[in-house]
């Protein structure tokens, strides 16, 4: 992080003092200047303060700066009899509610002088949780773009690419972190790469536009360990077509192990206000399985995973969003059963003889593989939103399914969002986890969850 910002300030520093084009003296002006060594000539010099003092306030206007400011409260209702209470909260059975407080600050500074922009996202956030309070400090972007015209551009740094047309989920964000499912806009941290840009558009014909996005990421100790388990130097690109009036990518990512990734998306827009999207990636990755003795193995394989939705706004101002998910890599309902018997396993052996090592190696597993969000095969997501129902002005709620295909359990939940006065959000979420035993939802740790928000803009 120290590097980053020491990076971040050189990017400032230069951008800021480099010397503005109306210090600097044309061979015109040099020849017709006073000769005189005490010539003064008042007009001109107020003209030249007056001119010095417009240059001064558009260049501020290359400036932006802007803030956002949150709190926010999450309360969990934990369910006792699930395996992941027992897994998490084995040495704490007694709790009933999980409660995490966070107080959260996003910068955003963007300096534009001529063709090169300076972007930077600085997040920093503490933390209450089991009472015990925790602070960190990133940085979400931190990029250089250097644009001479409006067909090519060239960029460095730490960057979010948003690659992929679905809300949800994208299995073709080859380059980016994984969505929150809980909540999908919310703003991603980046990775440090290397990036481009080269548009061409035509006038006649069924292609309207073509844009080449090559892309290289590095792997190493100081950057973008957590993008692969072995270090690497990653390579990829993305050709965007506008045919037809469709949005059309075509992706792909590769590195020096020899194990590439393709994908493509499309959004085409059936009639004025409904939207077809979809993606499908394939894509190499590995898996753990447990054998009959409880130890366990992984398998390595290529898959295929694909997203379809649609976005439609009726005249009553309703957002209906649907959207199918199919994760090649993740695992059947069998084998999540497998893995919720192994941790009955872990808990009894830690009752009868009271060592939680056994336990231990089911959160492990669980964190590299089981208790991801979308773990399993095939998902269903459904959000409605209503534009201020009842004329009830700046009221946005909405409806969220979020369903488990293969073994029948949901996430619901319906959020309330607020605008009460310019800049400032309020926002609070219900939802419920509805399953049997050995579903996902139906073994989450927490049977139900209450948040709240208030972010300010500025």
């Amino acid at each position: 992080m120290r590097l980053f910002i020491v990076l971040l300030n050189l990017v400032f520093v230069c951008a800021f003092v480099s010397p503005a084009s109306s210090a600097s003296k044309t061979e015109a002006d040099i020849e017709s200047a006073p000769t005189g060594d005490y010539d003064f000539d008042l007009d001109a010099e107020l003209q030249g303060l007056s001119a010095d003092n417009a240059d001064s306030e558009q260049g501020l206007k290359h400036l932006t700066f802007n803030a956002e400011a949150a709190l926010s409260e999450n309360i969990v209702l934990l369910r006792k009899s699930s395996r992941l209470f027992k897994q998490r909260y084995y040495d704490n059975s007694d709790q009933e509610f999980a409660t995490e407080f966070d107080a959260n600050l996003k910068l955003m500074a963007e300096y534009k002088k001529e063709v090169l922009t300076s972007y930077a996202r600085l997040d920093f956030e503490g933390t209450k949780k089991a009472n015990e309070w925790s602070s960190d400090g990133t940085v979400d972007e931190a990029y250089v773009l250097l644009q001479p015209d409006y067909t090519w551009s060239i960029g460095a740094g730490k960057k979010v690419l948003r690659w992929g047309r679905g809300y949800f989920a994208n299995p073709v964000a080859f380059f980016s972190r994984p969505k929150d499912v809980n909540d999908p806009e919310a703003m991603e941290e980046g990775y440090v790469l290397l990036y481009g840009d080269y548009i061409k558009s035509y006038t006649e014909g069924p292609l309207q536009t073509v844009t080449l996005t090559p892309v290289i990421l590095p792997v190493t100790e100081k950057f973008n360990q957590d993008f692969l388990t072995s270090r690497s130097l990653n390579y990829g690109a993305k050709l965007y077509l506008l045919l037809y009036d469709t949005d059309i990518d075509l992706m792909f990512i590769a590195d020096k192990e020899g194990k590439p990734a393709y994908g493509a998306d499309f959004a085409y827009n059936l009639t004025s206000n409904l939207e077809i999207h979809g993606e499908i990636a394939r894509t190499f990755d590995s898996k753990a399985y447990f054998n009959d003795d409880n130890t366990f193995k992984n398998y390595e394989q290529y898959a295929f995973s694909y997203l379809l939705g649609l976005r439609y706004l009726n005249t009553h101002d309703t957002t209906f969003i649907l959207e199918y998910y199919h994760n090649g890599h993740g695992y059947e309902h069998e084998d999540m059963e497998d893995y919720y018997e192994f941790i009955d396993s872990a808990y009894e052996d830690y009752q009868n003889s009271g060592t939680d090592l056994k336990l231990k190696k089911s959160t492990f597993l669980g964190k590299e593989y089981f208790n991801q969000s979308l773990v399993m095969q095939d998902y269903a997501y459904v959000k409605i939103t209503q534009k201020e129902p009842f004329d009830i002005l700046y009221f946005n709620p909405s409806f969220i399914v979020l369903a488990n295909l293969d073994d029948y359990s949901t996430n619901i939940g319906l959020e309330f969002l607020y605008t009460p006065v310019a800049n400032l959000d309020l926002k609070v979420k219900f939802s419920v986890n509805q399953g049997d035993k050995k579903t996902e939802f139906g073994e989450k740790a927490g049977s139900g969850s209450l948040y709240v928000e208030a972010k300010y803009y500025f």
